[in-house]
């Protein structure tokens, strides 16, 4: 009923399917992770309307240890206290 070649494009298109499949499903794990305790890491907070609380600033007024896992609230915390000592 099949010959060989259709056996293959067959093959090929299943392959295809389920690897596009995969591929949806880790984009959308993506976008609405399940896992509570996954890590995530900021890449950039934006602070506007204070000239004061410029990056420069707050990196010298935050101390961040290397290998230390915080908080959203804990660094949130930290500038709103570093902002009053100013």
């Amino acid at each position: 009923m099949f010959n060989r070649k259709s056996n293959k494009i067959a093959l090929l298109v299943l392959f295809l399917v389920f690897a596009a499949t995969c591929i949806l499903y880790a984009e959308q794990n993506k976008k609405n992770p399940t896992n509570d305790s996954e890590v995530i890491f900021i890449k950039k907070i934006v602070i506007k309307g204070n000239k004061i609380t410029t990056t420069e600033i707050i990196r010298e007024r935050i101390t961040i240890d290397e290998q230390q896992s915080y908080t959203l609230e804990d660094i949130i915390d930290e500038i709103n206290r570093s902002r009053n000592n100013i």
